[in-house]
């Protein structure tokens, strides 16, 4: 990740150099996160707004338009984001339900494993971790929503 953000910097400092204005090059490294976004490559739209921001501190205009596709393309990868994780959540969720209900019947009749007990409760971090992930991509998406409805209002 660190090499694409390098050479996206190295490509708008060139930029610089090949004499078009400063709206124009703003405008070209826009234009390419614009199609990053229809490929659906939202850390390379990401990457390519966050060096237009450095590169480029007095194109306002592209830089509001800039903010928007920023935006869309946090919300869109979280979203994606939200997707596994809600699936990793209800398997694990199964997984976790199925094998508490198998020790407890084990706990009655006292025939129940250190190991069984180890991997319930390794099973229930993991659910626990993946809630956690979950609540977040749930709270970054409601954030996200809220400042794009912001800069809708023009604040």
């Amino acid at each position: 990740m660190r090499k694409t953000a390098t050479a996206t910097i190295l490509t708008a400092l060139l930029l610089c150099g090949c004499g078009d204005s400063t709206a124009e090059q703003a405008q070209r490294l826009l234009n390419e996160a614009k199609e990053d976004f229809a490929m659906q490559q939202y850390d390379r739209v990401v990457e390519r707004i966050d060096s237009l921001r450095t590169a480029f501190p007095k194109a306002i205009k592209q830089r509001k338009e800039a903010l928007r596709l920023y935006q869309e393309a946090e919300l869109r990868s979280t979203q994606q984001e939200l997707a596994r994780t809600d699936s990793l959540l209800q398997y694990t969720t199964q997984q976790y339900n199925a094998m508490k209900a198998k020790v407890d019947a084990m706990r009655q009749r006292i025939r129940i494993s250190h190991d069984q007990l180890l991997e319930l409760n390794e099973t229930k971090a993991r659910l626990d971790s993946l809630q956690a992930c979950f609540d977040v991509a749930c709270a970054k998406i409601k954030y996200i929503h809220k400042r794009q409805q912001q800069l809708d209002n023009g604040r």
